[in-house]
């Protein structure tokens, strides 16, 4: 069962949390187990006593000053290399053995009087029992002889298993939550679909009551409320039927061009002008009618919010069109509706496309509509498989951008 988006976001976080809690308990435990055994506990001595007379007794073979066969011997029976600093002379066995210069012990010393380092795949001991006397053994171990990959195998499997309870328990503490929230979600909406479609009865009996009120001002203010009522119902039962999974769209390629000329003579009445900036011959995939619909309601708004800036002028609002790739790298086509009203707060811009959220706290019908016209919009675009965003800067003016998919051709 998938997660709704926001859920998602939740989950993923908690995930990550403990990620890095089992990476912190993991460097913890791994920390504690070399200061234990390498550092501070009984191995450290135990391991410095054995190596050090180890040691010793191959400084004893080797002799003062020292032996180039017993350096061959040694070599053949141990497989190591020697390079030994004694009595003013230097002796390798073999003779390419690193030199005392070459070598790079690790900074601190475990062990007194040795210490070790590595080279390559290489391991190497610096005894140096006293002054002017060194000794460097070379040791090259066989391949996996001293790093196997089966302890790291197991490591990864041992995190895999805690990741994935982890994923199984985590997810049993939140689908009841998810499953309240979708519930929730889905009885709201069904709520208002059954709401809009038991007011359409007493709306139509309302209209044919209307009739026998004589004309005048009061009629004329009943017929605006019922024209609302209508356009609320009807946009109510149209944002349900684009949920709808198996409702199908009449999709077929449609002119940009032409879905703009039809949404703009559908407009109503408004002193602020459409100024089309664009002839490019694009075409879209659509079912034409639900997107004149989307953008009809964008042009209605951007009109509306340009005028009530109040400043006397009428700035048209400028509609505009171009080919534009998607963030998927998708061929498409971008509709800009831009206009110069009051703008929305950046703190806004994120909820506008909730269903009856409204800017206006005091839903006046001078300053705007029900709040249903952008999350129509959105779902029908979203229905054709393109996005609705929108850029907005107080006092300046909004841009709303549409982007589809092209038609093919």
């Amino acid at each position: 069962m998938e997660l709704p988006p926001g859920h998602r976001t939740v989950f993923g976080r908690m995930i990550l949390v403990f990620v890095v809690t089992s990476v912190l308990v993991a460097l913890a435990i791994g920390g504690f187990f070399r200061w234990h055994f390498a550092g501070q506990g009984p191995f450290r001595g135990i391991f410095a006593k054995n190596a050090l007379h180890y040691a010793a007794r191959l400084a004893d073979e080797i002799g003062i000053p020292p032996s180039e066969p017993a350096l061959r011997k040694l070599h053949e029976e141990l497989g190591i290399g020697i390079r030994v600093r004694a009595g003013g002379e230097e002796k390798a066995y073999p003779p390419d053995t690193p030199r005392f210069s070459d070598v790079r012990p690790w900074h601190r010393s475990r062990i007194p009087g040795m210490r070790m380092g590595r080279m390559g795949r290489a391991f190497f001991a610096l005894y140096e029992p006293q002054a002017g006397r060194s000794y460097l053994f070379l040791f090259t171990p066989e391949p996996g002889a001293i790093v196997s990959p089966w302890p790291w195998i197991g490591l990864v499997l041992l995190l895999f298993c805690i990741l994935f309870l982890a994923h199984r328990t985590i997810r049993r503490l939140v689908q009841p939550l998810a499953s309240d929230i979708r519930r929730m979600i889905a009885d709201k909406e069904q709520l208002l679909l059954d709401v809009s479609h038991e007011l359409r009865s007493p709306l139509a009996r309302s209209r044919v009551a209307l009739e026998l009120i004589p004309k005048g001002e009061a009629r004329t203010h009943l017929e605006e409320d019922m024209r609302e009522m209508e356009t609320m119902v009807n946009q109510l039962l149209e944002s349900s039927r684009l949920q709808d999974p198996g409702r199908a769209l009449r999709m077929r390629p449609v002119a940009v061009s032409d879905i703009i000329a039809r949404s703009v003579d559908r407009l109503s009445p408004s002193p602020i002008p459409v100024e089309v900036a664009s002839r490019e011959p694009l075409l879209v995939k659509a079912d034409d009618e639900q997107l004149i619909a989307a953008v009809r309601n964008l042009l209605d708004n951007a009109r509306k919010y340009t005028a009530l800036k109040g400043t006397g002028s009428q700035a048209p609002v400028q509609v505009a069109w171009a080919h534009r790739t998607s963030e998927r790298n998708e061929p498409g086509v971008e509709i800009t509706i831009r206009d110069q009203g009051i703008g929305i707060p950046p703190d806004e811009l994120s909820r506008v496309f909730e269903p009856f959220y409204r800017v206006d706290r005091s839903r006046t019908k001078a300053t705007g509509g029900i709040g249903l016209g952008l999350s129509l919009a959105q779902r029908i675009i979203r229905s054709h498989g393109g996005t609705l965003s929108l850029e907005s800067a107080e006092g300046k003016g909004t841009i709303a951008r549409i982007w589809l998919p092209t038609a093919p051709t």
